[in-house]
């Protein structure tokens, strides 16, 4: 499949984009204000249908006073460490520290991209499978897409490519 090159003013769109990026936003304030208590870093991925908070990096893994509590730091998922399940002669300490992850843990820890595809007459599983990048440039998006959008006007590809551009040009 061939990528093909759209923009958009469309009302409907923008508000979905902006909620979107609001409602992620907001998800890494509360992952980060998470991590706080526990002297972490935020491991928050995104796939073609959310983002989402997986857990903490922590800092220091190796000279923390209670890194036996703690799963290593996986280097295939950005370091994530999890609290362990089980480690025997400190089921008290593990349950304290669990609850004390629980009480933290940012709910929801997932903002979908729905209403965005939604919005643009599509789904995740189209996207999936086409791929989609996305740039906002002076309240426009700009997509490249395999994927047939509606509601958008078909522009060329070097269009979207000034547009990404001049975006990158504007936020450095």
């Amino acid at each position: 499949m061939s990528t093909k090159y759209y923009k958009t003013s469309e009302p409907a769109v923008i508000a979905a984009y902006q909620k979107m990026m609001a409602d992620a936003h907001d998800l890494r304030d509360r992952a980060q204000a998470c991590c706080n208590e526990f002297d972490a870093m935020p491991v928050i991925g995104q796939c073609a249908r959310e983002y989402r908070y997986h857990g903490m990096r922590l800092n220091g893994f190796d000279v923390r006073e209670d890194r036996h509590l703690w799963t290593r730091p996986d280097p295939n998922y950005g370091g994530l460490s999890k609290v362990r399940s089980r480690l025997t002669g400190h089921s008290a300490e593990l349950k304290e520290l669990r609850a004390r992850v629980k009480q933290h843990w940012p709910e929801p820890d997932t903002v979908s991209k729905d209403g965005l595809y939604q919005a643009l007459g599509t789904n995740w599983g189209n996207i999936l499978l086409c791929g989609i990048a996305i740039t906002e440039y002076n309240g426009t998006l700009y997509l490249a897409t395999s994927a047939t959008l509606t509601g958008c006007t078909e522009i060329t590809g070097s269009e979207y490519q000034q547009a990404e551009r001049e975006e990158r040009e504007k936020a450095a």
